[in-house]
């Protein structure tokens, strides 16, 4: 007489299910890591973006213009400037940023951690002075801050939200 309710599976059925599971697996990590690199991507073009607007900028006798790109919406803002000015008035931001006050940068994501585990997180804008430091929110996916240049007397292009 046969045992009710017993599951009989052959050693095929059960090495097919395993590696259906493990394709899945690697497909889920490879889709992860696409998705990743493209934030990454997007981070860098909004820096090279922002380096160019600010050239034209900087060339022009005088000119102003609003900058306003995409970044990944993992990044909450954009900050300018001396992480150290942001104590007063962005005191979440520069608690968190307070570690790349010693390098020479003047742009950082918020929360950097998520701009590619940090590789990404700050740079350094060439012929820019940010007269305040201050910190972008990041709207629908896109930052907006304001790029101008007064006279040409101004040597660098001034950075305002």
């Amino acid at each position: 007489m046969g045992k009710a309710g017993q599951i009989q599976l052959s050693f095929s059925m059960i090495f097919s299910i395993i590696i259906i599971i493990v394709t899945l697996a690697v497909a889920f990590y490879v889709i992860r890591n696409f998705v990743v690199t493209g934030d990454c991507v997007k981070i860098q073009l909004f820096y090279e973006s922002l380096d160019t607007e600010a050239d034209k900028i900087w060339r022009a006798a005088s000119a102003s213009s609003v900058f306003k790109r995409e970044i990944p919406s993992r990044i909450e803002k954009v900050c300018f400037g001396d992480p150290r000015e942001l104590k007063n008035n962005f005191e979440a931001e520069y608690n968190v940023l307070e570690r790349f006050a010693r390098l020479d940068k003047n742009v950082f994501l918020y929360p950097g951690a998520r701009a590619c585990d940090s590789t990404l997180a700050s740079y350094k804008l060439q012929r820019a002075t940010i007269p305040q430091a201050f910190c972008a929110p990041v709207k629908g996916g896109k930052v907006s801050v304001t790029l101008s240049k007064q006279s040409s007397s101004d040597a660098l292009v001034t950075i305002q939200p």
